[in-house]
């Protein structure tokens, strides 16, 4: 039996890479979206303001857009993740 760069088996590599997209980064992205989604309809009923003279909605809007934005990346990441065993050859001893 082969063994990967980590040290496991390579059959437990390969069958852990062929999963699909990481649910924990995915479940962690669309939480992140929907607080975020939450913070920002509480938030929506103060002024916003500007940049020069910011509302007590401003900084709600910010934080709830930055989060949002991150659970976007993480979701995106998640589905990104493409098994490697699909592709790219399997270089282990036969």
């Amino acid at each position: 039996m082969t063994t990967s760069s980590n040290g496991r088996p390579e059959s437990a590599v390969s069958s852990a890479a062929s999963s699909g997209p990481d649910r924990s980064d995915m479940v962690a992205g669309i939480l992140l979206m929907l607080v975020a989604a939450f913070f920002a309809w509480q938030s929506s009923g103060l002024r916003i303001g500007t940049t020069l003279r910011m509302g007590p909605g401003y900084f709600p809007a910010i934080l709830s857009g930055l989060l949002f934005l991150l659970g976007l990346i993480t979701t995106l990441k998640a589905l990104r993740s493409l098994p490697e065993s699909r592709s790219a050859p399997s270089h282990g001893a036969a």
